[in-house]
């Protein structure tokens, strides 16, 4: 879970991070 209202962009990014790991496992 995310929670991000200032850095949009940091929160795409983290995301991104976190489908990679998924697709990783």
């Amino acid at each position: 879970v995310l929670i991000c209202r200032n850095e949009a962009e940091k929160c795409f990014i983290e995301t991104s991070i976190n489908s990679l790991r998924i697709s990783i496992k």
